[in-house]
């Protein structure tokens, strides 16, 4: 199964500098992003699951930072 991460923050104007990872169900580190790209301060994930079963997918700040303005979207697929 494919799974599609993507952050929408610092293309709409948020400081956000977010940072996307992705554990299996034993908290090991399947895969992780930050800034996809160089025009954005935006994470985005596109893995092949390797098995069934539970994922944990975080969503941090790369700066530790935060407030009323580090608004973000998440979208998953």
């Amino acid at each position: 199964q494919k799974l599609h991460a993507e952050m929408f923050a610092s293309r709409f104007g948020s400081p956000l500098d977010a940072m996307l990872t992705l554990y299996d169900a034993r908290y090991q580190q399947i895969a992780a992003n930050d800034d996809f790209n160089r025009e954005h301060r935006d994470a985005k994930l596109e893995i092949t699951l390797p098995a069934d079963g539970i994922y944990y997918l975080s969503l941090i700040d790369a700066h530790d930072a935060g407030s009323n303005l580090h608004v973000y979207r998440l979208a998953i697929k």
